[in-house]
């Protein structure tokens, strides 16, 4: 179930969100996913942090603990102190156009 339904408002405005600022933020999420393949919807919870000027840390509190991380142009994606995948984002600009 999403945190926020179509319609409803936000304590925090996105805009005010990605504001410039010399503070990081940190806040919980919950996403679900829903395909027809899966007989329900899957849930994701974690954390997002915000860390001035341009890294923004996905955390995911599943059993592999997913870490996703955009610093600048370089993404990388750890489990535990294992990196996964690296690559820069100059290099695959269909994921440049959603990070």
């Amino acid at each position: 179930m999403p945190l926020l339904s179509a319609g409803e408002e936000s304590a925090i405005s996105i805009k005010e969100i990605f504001k410039p600022s010399a503070q990081s933020l940190v806040m919980h999420f919950q996403e679900e996913k829903s395909m027809q393949i899966l007989s329900q919807a899957v849930t994701s919870r974690g954390l997002l942090r915000f860390i001035p000027p341009d890294t923004l840390v996905r955390e995911d509190d599943g059993s592999r603990g997913t870490v996703y991380r955009i610093e600048g142009n370089q993404v990388s994606i750890s489990e535990g102190n294992r990196i996964l995948r690296q690559f820069d984002l100059d290099t695959s600009p269909e994921i440049a156009g959603i990070a």
